[in-house]
């Protein structure tokens, strides 16, 4: 009875979807406000808290990920889970509920998700500045771009691929263009770690790349209402897989107790910040995977880079992040080309054509 009744749930919901995407109408306003205050408030507090704690320690990044994995996991364990009613000595031991998208889907998710959470760790490493991280990510729009005509039959027009020029001719300027920080001193720079770093980066975005076409494909053939389920399962598979492949961890925590100076008074500001990254963490990526099912992909990337703007202004002006020329006009451009490309001409030819 209850896969049944979930079956018909499951129906019910891809019916009142367009190809996995809700309409959102005036009753939907109240939660669509509150994705974007989860996407802008979320994402923008925890770039602000991560760059506070990697002033701290810059070989955190596997620690952090520890605690941001397991936080999620424990705060969607709810949606996933249901208490059996027909058993009298087994109803109040809570049972999985029934996955909607196969185990192996989600395993294959979370295998490319590892790869891009070991490869931004060892950005942090690599000592790369987080405006140029923010900026240089914002190209993904370009192998987004190839992979959905690789492997999900898009078609792009003009417009889009003048955009992806734009945005790989900003990231290349911004490349280029090494920052400077207040908070480090020029002779700190090592052209060998700085070019290992661009390379990591380009690795981990290509991984973004394939992790966003599994993702697309999956809410495709399942519905977008099964982020919840997603996001348990990626990141409670993901867990035991990180504490055996990064033996950083122990150290990481132990470098951020160790920063902790402890008071009767106060807790240490450094367990504030920790506490705040790891809870804006869940708040942005619960506000991302929200937004993907409520709007089109069209507007999510738009909010996105949004978003993005926004944590980079935050970066710089809070925390005296390095910044430049070079920086500002790579910036300029990646954000002119993601605009461009997100913002679709009522053409049915299009509307047929491209699914953004």
């Amino acid at each position: 009875m209850k896969s049944s009744s979930r079956r018909k749930e499951i129906s019910k919901k891809v019916e009142n979807g367009e190809n996995g995407h809700y309409n959102v109408s005036k009753n939907s306003a109240p939660s669509y406000f509150m994705t974007l205050a989860l996407v802008f408030g979320g994402c923008c507090s925890n770039a602000w808290s991560l760059e506070r704690l990697l002033m701290h320690d810059s070989n955190i990044g596997s620690a952090l990920t520890f605690l941001q994995l397991s936080f999620v996991m424990l705060y969607y364990l709810p949606s996933v889970l249901h208490f059996p009613q027909d058993v009298a000595y087994t109803r109040w031991f809570p049972r999985l509920d029934t996955r909607v998208v196969p185990l192996q889907l989600w395993s294959l998710q979370v295998i490319v998700l590892l790869g891009v959470n070991i490869f931004n760790n060892w950005t942090f490493i690599y000592k790369i500045p987080l405006t140029l991280q923010i900026i240089f990510r914002s190209s993904g729009l370009a192998v987004s771009m190839i992979f959905g005509y690789l492997f999900l039959d898009k078609r792009y027009n003009r417009q889009q691929i003048l955009a992806v020029i734009m945005v790989s001719c900003g990231v290349c300027i911004a490349t280029l263009s090494r920052p400077t920080s207040r908070t480090s001193m020029q002779d700190d720079y090592d052209p060998v770690a700085y070019v290992k770093g661009i390379f990591v980066m380009a690795l981990s975005l290509i991984l973004s790349g394939i992790l966003g076409t599994l993702q697309e494909k999956t809410f495709r053939q399942y519905g977008s209402f099964v982020w919840k389920e997603g996001l348990f399962y990626t990141h409670a598979l993901a867990l035991p897989c990180l504490l055996m492949i990064s033996r950083d961890i122990p150290s990481g925590l132990k470098s951020l107790s160790s920063h902790g100076v402890s008071t009767r008074k106060s807790i240490p500001e450094i367990y504030v910040v920790v506490f705040m990254n790891v809870i804006t963490q869940a708040c942005c990526i619960s506000g991302v995977n929200r937004l993907g099912s409520t709007v089109s992909s069209v507007q999510t990337n738009l909010l996105l880079t949004a978003r993005k703007a926004a944590s980079l202004v935050i970066s710089i002006l809070l925390l005296g992040s390095g910044w430049n020329v070079g920086l500002m006009v790579g910036a300029v451009l990646v954000s002119a080309g993601t605009i461009l490309y997100s913002w679709r001409r009522n053409s049915p030819v299009n509307d047929a054509k491209k699914d953004l």
